[in-house]
């Protein structure tokens, strides 16, 4: 259902948009794209797991070994998570491992929402309806006490979020990743080119922006010379832009704390 949300909203997107001019205006004009470098932009977790059970329709869960840094997250190592494959090797669209279930991975990870995750809805609304205008210590005493009321649902919430995300990437663990083609590949021991956008961008830089020439007479768009249709702005690099502003959208819902407002622990 997340994903058939995700689908409808990225339609309502381009017809609401229309067409602007501009190399990168128009949502058939877009600018240079990475494939490895392009899910930086709303970054995941970055995990390695092992498959633990796999279907023909693209779904997976797998089991957490090893939590990396680059991304914080409350992700912990024996965590079972699950969801949409968006694809394997994200340099290779073809690319279909034989089997994921028993394999070592490497992957990111997009948890999904179930009661307000990584928030936790039921604490939030413990807090609201008890804890505002009390001073300190019987603030902290009320968080404390609406974190113990609360700790079951929450938890329920975490495990069910973390079982129905998705995966931008789901590719072999070894000492090379392979992201799909001779160009993107690199040591397992340098992630740190994976940190962020402009570190992936230095090592391997996004390939120039196809021409493309679009006229707007306010009614009818032309384009001259389109991009393929996987470079189109609702191929998977636009999904991972949306799953990035749906996750800046559920940061802002902070729980009180004494410093202003944080993510429940």
């Amino acid at each position: 259902m997340r994903f058939k949300r995700l689908l409808v909203s990225c339609s309502l997107a381009l017809l609401l948009g229309g067409c602007l001019s501009g190399q990168t205006g128009s949502p058939d004009c877009v600018g240079p794209v990475s494939c490895l470098c392009d899910p930086l932009y709303a970054p995941g977790p970055l995990l390695r797991v092992h498959g633990e059970s796999a279907d023909g329709n693209g779904h997976l869960v797998a089991v957490v070994d090893q939590v990396f840094s680059l991304h914080p997250t409350e992700i912990q190592v024996g965590d079972r998570v699950g969801g949409s494959i968006m694809r394997e090797k994200s340099c290779d669209p073809g690319y279909h491992e034989s089997t994921l279930v028993g394999a070592d991975l490497f992957i990111m990870f997009f948890p999904g929402n179930s009661g307000g995750y990584p928030n936790c809805s039921a604490f939030q609304a413990c807090a609201s309806q008890n804890c505002e205008g009390l001073p300190e210590p019987k603030l902290s005493d009320c968080w404390s006490t609406c974190s113990t009321q609360t700790e079951a649902t929450c938890e329920a919430s975490r495990r069910t979020s973390l079982l129905d995300g998705a995966f931008s990437w789901v590719i072999p663990w070894g000492d090379t990743l392979d992201f799909g083609d001779p160009v993107h590949r690199f040591s397992s021991a340098d992630l740190s080119v994976l940190e962020n956008v402009n570190t992936c961008l230095a090592r391997f830089p996004a390939d120039p922006a196809p021409p493309c020439h679009d006229t707007n007479d306010q009614v009818t768009c032309t384009i001259r010379t389109a991009v393929p249709e996987a470079h189109g702005p609702c191929g998977w690099p636009g999904v991972l832009a949306f799953l990035g502003v749906a996750a800046a959208l559920r940061r802002r819902r902070k729980r009180p704390n004494r410093g202003g407002g944080t993510a429940r622990d």
